[in-house]
């Protein structure tokens, strides 16, 4: 194919197209290597299958000293016009072998020279679970590092490190403990690649590194609930009425900055009552959130991790109350007294007691002790109870139970008979003394007018012109509150 003489000019003219990878860099760069490496791909394969006279130009090819890239093509210039006389007959197989070398080179990654140094850096030095962070690499040729290499992320991205960008097109690879990188492999522009650190539901310190050749970087980036430095814990209200109630529980977690962490999953626990959620994740300022329904003060932690903070809420005091009855039993119609204490730390805006017989009496604002009389109208057992609203409208209540027992009702004369015409003394006697009478109506049983009076004695003079014999005389009495009660005795008239 090449008629036996191209082989020369064509490593010739190889070797000056090599010239653009070797110009501006040393010999030792991984930029000549390439070149070389390409060159003995294809070149070996030919020498390989050429005859056993050859092999040490074959060595002398692939092992030139290190010298200058450009002397090495002069070489391996000169080498090809000796090796013609050898493989003359063989150039055909040469020129495709050759040709196939020529075309490895392309599949060849290109990787950071020797010396080249990579400053890694991060947009942040903290991320949030199922969030990315920007990761860039400047790979500086002959450079010195703007910063460390490892350690913790920098928020910077400088380039400013001494030296030249590595070649267009050189590849940088990616790794890290935590999470993934996206694309885990990236070709340089102007010695800078961009990637980015994908990270999971996985918290913890990242350790990410960045190498191409020789050259390698590493950088932390904290993940999650690794990066909380502090918790600060609030409730709103704060304060809940007598009653209890429902209150809203925030938990901001900060990092070292104060900066608040999103996605971050907080654990709630409460000394009483009744949290609405154990767990939260922060929403997009750092807050974590939850209720807490509680009767009785409590004290609400939020943790992350190790880190933990509370916050209290206070229930205020409830009112103190409490009522005391008749110590025996009560009479209808009869004052049945009732004393009302009221506590003083907590001020009571209105007492209201109701008796248990289907009424109440509204007493207002109480402080201390209070008495309150009632009259009964029937007879039983009453619940009586007492209801005091503090300021916060919360109703404390308490009650007692008294019995109620009818009215003691007898009749008396002045004398055992009497004679008509002659003047009788009844008297009415009611028991307790203390029932509240409205009057007395007596029936003398001769025929004459009902006589009603409020005095418990009644004089009465029997008509000689009736007839004698047993009459009944009656009394009934109608007391202030309930139902009347009657009661008699028979009287001999003569």
């Amino acid at each position: 194919m090449f008629g036996g003489v191209v082989p020369g000019p064509f490593l010739r003219w190889y070797s000056w197209n090599a010239r653009p990878y070797c110009t501006s860099r040393n010999s030792s760069s991984s930029s000549f290597s390439r070149v070389a490496l390409c060159l003995a791909l294809g070149i070996a394969t030919v020498i390989h299958r050429a005859p056993i006279p050859i092999t040490t130009i074959r060595t002398a090819i692939t092992n030139p000293d290190a010298s200058d890239c450009c002397e090495r093509m002069n070489v391996l210039s000169s080498v090809s016009q000796r090796m013609i006389k050898h493989i003359r007959p063989l150039a055909p197989v040469f020129g495709l072998f050759l040709t196939l070398g020529v075309a490895a080179c392309d599949k060849v990654p290109l990787l950071a020279p020797t010396g080249t140094v990579i400053n890694l850096t991060a947009t942040s030095e903290i991320a949030a679970l199922n969030s990315s962070v920007d990761l860039i690499a400047v790979l500086i040729e002959n450079g010195t590092s703007s910063g460390t290499g490892t350690g913790t992320a920098s928020t910077s991205s400088s380039s400013s490190a001494a030296g030249t960008p590595v070649q267009n097109g050189t590849v940088v690879s990616f790794t890290s403990t935590i999470g993934r990188i996206e694309p885990a492999e990236a070709k340089t522009s102007n010695g800078r690649v961009t990637v980015k650190l994908v990270t999971t539901g996985e918290s913890g310190k990242a350790t990410i590194t960045a190498f191409s050749g020789g050259a390698k970087s590493t950088i932390q980036v904290t993940i999650g609930s690794a990066a909380v430095k502090t918790i600060t814990v609030s409730a709103s209200p704060s304060n809940l009425s007598s009653n209890g109630g429902t209150t809203t529980v925030s938990a901001r977690v900060e990092d070292s900055n104060g900066n608040g962490l999103v996605g971050v999953p907080v654990t709630f626990t409460s000394t009483r009552g009744t949290l609405g959620a154990g767990s939260a994740n922060t929403n997009s300022v750092g807050i974590a959130t939850t209720t807490l329904t509680t009767t009785a003060a409590a004290d609400v932690t939020a943790s992350v991790g190790a880190v933990n903070s509370k916050v209290t809420i206070g229930v205020a005091a409830r009112a103190t109350i409490s009522v005391t009855g008749p110590s025996s039993t009560v009479s209808v119609s009869s004052p049945a007294t009732f004393t009302v204490n009221t506590g003083s730390t907590v001020p009571v805006t209105n007492v209201t007691i109701n008796y248990g017989d289907g009424t109440s009496k509204a007493l207002g604002a109480l402080s201390g002790s209070q008495s309150v009389t009632h009259f009964y109208a029937s007879t039983g057992i009453f619940d009586v109870t007492i209801a005091a609203t503090d300021a916060d409208s919360v109703v404390t209540t308490a009650g007692t139970q008294v019995a109620i027992v009818g009215i003691g009702l007898g009749l008396q004369s002045s004398a055992a008979t009497v004679a008509r015409g002659t003047a009788i003394l009844f008297t009415a006697a009611v028991t307790p003394n203390t029932v509240a009478i409205d009057h007395f109506e007596w029936d003398f049983g001769d025929g004459t007018d009902k006589v009603t009076t409020t005095s418990t004695t009644q004089n009465h003079v029997f008509d000689p012109a009736i007839t004698a014999g047993i009459k009944t005389v009656s009394v009934r009495v109608v007391p202030l509150y309930g139902a009347s009660y009657v009661t008699s005795i028979q009287i001999p008239v003569t």
